[in-house]
């Protein structure tokens, strides 16, 4: 899938790739959390290969991933995609707003 950038909020450990966003930790909706998670794979892949679908594969293996600790996952895959955009245009928005960039 070529380049493979990592977000700066994420750890590599071998070959494992952990993602971490404390920076407005609070109780909300759980999807609030990936929401931003997946902006940020969005920005770092678009930033880096000028392709803003170049990350949606990550992205759903991320959310199915997720999903899979949950009683019915494919119900909760479906929950997490309904709402996920509304959080990740957030996030967008939010990276927009740096003024490196």
């Amino acid at each position: 899938m070529g380049i493979q950038p990592r977000p700066t909020s994420s750890l590599l450990k071998e070959a494992m790739w952990l993602a971490i966003d404390l920076e407005r930790m609070k109780n909300a909706d759980a999807v609030f959390d990936i929401g931003m998670i997946c902006g940020e794979i969005k920005h770092a892949f678009l930033w880096r290969t000028g392709n803003r679908y170049e990350a949606e594969p990550f992205i759903r293996h991320f959310f199915e991933s997720y999903a899979s600790h949950f009683r019915d996952p494919k119900k909760t895959f479906r929950e997490i995609t309904m709402r996920n955009s509304f959080y990740m245009a957030l996030t967008e928005l939010r990276i927009a707003r740096n003024d490196y960039l």
